[in-house]
């Protein structure tokens, strides 16, 4: 007999052959204390993200204070893309088999160290070194931090928010970005000095390890989810097994490409508006509006998912929008001069294009279950170090050498978004982790005793 229609008998027995036969009888309880531990992966989550991105909005400020050039420059963000692919196997293995908390405590070490280092005071070569260094520390914390909000999520949350969680959990990630090209701009406008900014970043970086020393803890006692007290697969099983997943590798490629785009974009803002007559400080508006909109985009986007569970729709219609969005913003750069409010509302429509992205996050987790959150995340991201690295070292290649104009790329870039968009049609979910819990939940309701009482009844 079926314990429950919401599954066929091949899938029930799939569902079951992956797990042990010992699985623990817990009755899930989310933990208020949840979005305690959330805000303070956040806090240092922002932290980490806005040292990728603290020197770009002042490409001439800090180009002019340490002596360096262009390239230079831009490996102090190319260094984090870098070090994804370089530690990021690492970080899956620590998170997956050692525990979420060893990770996030390491994590929190490491951009500690990194920000310190980065405060060496000195505006020559040796100072450009040792922020370089600096960098390096922080890039190879990041590896921890960016997969860890998914299993974030899926250890302290219940099915009903999880995507929302996800979604604020990766919101660091563009708060970053916001911070970085909005709010950096207008401190050193009004005369903040570069010692001073990084002296304050590595105070706050001390006051973000503090409270994951104090406040974070890998999991509940009691989990919050069936799936989230089930075991997972072991490390090595779990990439063989990711690596023959039709629908883990359709996602790679997704997430790879839309978010990859997105970080080289972000990096090169300056470069691409600049030879089309705008400033720097317009530049950093444009970015702030995008990333506004995906912040926005974002916490919508999990709401709606975790309502719903419509995560391929979700994901189509978000992907369309950013790949018309950026033609737009394409033509109109290229083609009309100082468009500052059309250029500006077509980038918080791109922006808003982010609601697909805990879709696609929390998609790929229901369709590898019961493989480890960490090591799908550390491989997605992996792909999204990786685009990121040739989109930007394309953007740089493919720039007009006469006019410094970035339509070349642009084009490119869109037309990518155009294979991601069309790529989502090839997904076709199973979402086996909410068919577990499902499952799970049937079975003990028919092990309580009021469902015997109802049955006896029902027979009297």
């Amino acid at each position: 007999m079926e314990t429950d229609p919401f599954l066929h008998r091949e899938e029930k027995h799939q569902l079951l052959a992956d797990q042990p036969d010992d699985l623990p009888s817990v009755i899930p309880a989310p933990s208020r204390r949840r979005w305690i531990v959330l805000l303070v992966f956040m806090f240092l989550s922002v932290m980490n993200n806005l040292t990728q991105f603290s020197f770009s909005p002042l490409e001439e400020a800090t180009r002019s204070y340490y002596n360096i050039t262009l390239i230079e420059l831009t490996m102090l963000a190319l260094v984090y893309m870098i070090s994804g692919f370089t530690t990021r196997f690492v970080a899956m293995w620590v998170i997956d088999n050692r525990g979420l908390g060893i990770g996030i405590v390491i994590a929190a070490i490491l951009n500690l160290i990194g920000g310190w280092v980065r405060f060496y005071p000195g505006s020559d070569r040796k100072g450009y070194a040792w922020l370089l260094t600096g960098q390096c520390f922080c890039a190879i914390s990041q590896s921890f931090i960016d997969i860890a909000g998914p299993k974030i999520a899926a250890n302290w949350f219940p099915p009903k928010e999880r995507a929302t969680a996800t979604a604020l959990a990766s919101g660091p990630i563009f708060m970053g970005v916001l911070i970085g090209y909005a709010g950096l701009p207008y401190l050193f406008n009004q005369g903040m000095t570069f010692s001073t900014y990084l002296l304050g970043e590595a105070v706050l970086m001390s006051m973000a390890a503090i409270f994951v020393f104090s406040f974070f803890r890998g999991s509940p006692a009691i989990p919050p989810s069936y799936s989230a007290a089930a075991p997972k697969v072991e490390f090595f099983a779990a990439v063989k097994s990711l690596a023959k997943n039709k629908n883990f590798i359709v996602m790679f490629f997704v997430f790879g490409i839309t978010l990859g785009i997105a970080l080289s974009l972000s990096v090169l803002m300056d470069e691409i508006v600049e030879p089309a007559g705008y400033t720097s400080t317009q530049a950093g508006t444009f970015v702030s509006v995008w990333i506004s909109g995906a912040i926005i985009g974002g916490v919508i986007g999990g709401i709606v998912v975790d309502r719903t569970h419509a995560y391929k729709p979700i994901m189509l219609i978000s992907l369309s929008m950013i790949t018309v969005s950026g033609l737009v913003f394409t033509f109109v750069l290229h083609y009309t001069k100082h468009n500052v409010i059309v250029l500006s509302f077509v980038l918080g429509c791109l922006g808003l294009g982010a609601a697909g992205i805990p879709s696609i996050l929390e998609a790929t987790l229901e369709t590898i279950y019961p493989l480890p959150e960490a090591t799908a995340m550390g491989i997605l991201f992996l792909g999204l170090n990786v685009f990121a690295v040739v989109f930007t070292l394309l953007g740089e290649k493919l720039r007009n050498s006469e006019t410094g104009s970035m339509f070349v790329p642009l084009l490119g870039s869109v037309v990518m978004m155009t294979i991601a968009t069309a790529g989502v049609l090839l997904f076709k979910g199973d979402y086996k982790r909410l068919k577990f819990e499902k499952m799970r939940e049937t079975e003990e309701r028919i092990k309580s005793p009021a469902f015997d009482r109802k049955i006896t009844l029902t027979v009297k």
